[in-house]
């Protein structure tokens, strides 16, 4: 696996066929909205917030990880002004994560927060997970079943529940420069 990772700056092609690649892809036998073509007008979609150019401000991208010329994975990260944690200005990174579902146990996403990490200006980084990702943030920050989380993403501490672009999301948070030393590793 030779993964090769790519800004949409670069190859902004590669958002509808992410967006392609994630319609299809079914949870509870609906389509995921926030990678739905037909939602590009809506500002909780990846197309909307590329048009908006949301992760093309300072501070900000969105990144494609492919193997080949075949998409494996999409994040961005942007700061988020309107958060602060303990006076702090913060970034939301792995923001309209999409990981096609024959790759999601090989770690693919790591090496997009690797790169995001660098892109970041704020002191302070959060993931946030919706209700159908609880599952995954409830892992992460209780190291549950025996799972080994890269050494990047055991920085992130919990803040529980919190509203985040006026929805309720579970978050995260973790030090900018603490992942950026991880990264190195």
């Amino acid at each position: 696996m030779s993964i090769v990772i790519v800004s949409h700056k670069e190859r902004p092609d590669l958002a509808e066929s992410l967006c392609s690649l994630a319609s299809t892809a079914i949870r509870h036998r609906l389509p995921l909205r926030n990678f739905d073509l037909v939602y590009d007008d809506r500002p909780w979609t990846l197309l909307y917030m590329l048009k908006a150019y949301k992760f093309s401000q300072p501070g900000a991208d969105y990144l494609f990880a492919l193997d080949g010329d075949e998409i494996v994975c999409g994040a961005g990260c942007y700061p988020i002004p309107e958060i602060e944690i303990e006076g702090k200005a913060v970034s939301i990174v792995m923001s309209r994560m999409f990981t096609v579902p024959k790759r999601r146990v090989q770690w693919v996403g790591t090496k997009i927060l690797k790169r995001l990490v660098n892109v970041v200006q704020t002191p302070l980084c959060m993931v946030t997970f919706n209700h159908e990702n609880k599952g995954i943030y409830l892992s992460l920050t209780s190291r549950a079943k025996g799972l080994i989380w890269p050494a990047i993403w055991r920085e992130f501490r919990p803040l529980g529940e919190m509203k985040v672009n006026y929805v309720d999301q579970w978050c995260a948070i973790a030090e900018t420069d603490a992942l950026r030393n991880s990264a190195i590793e």
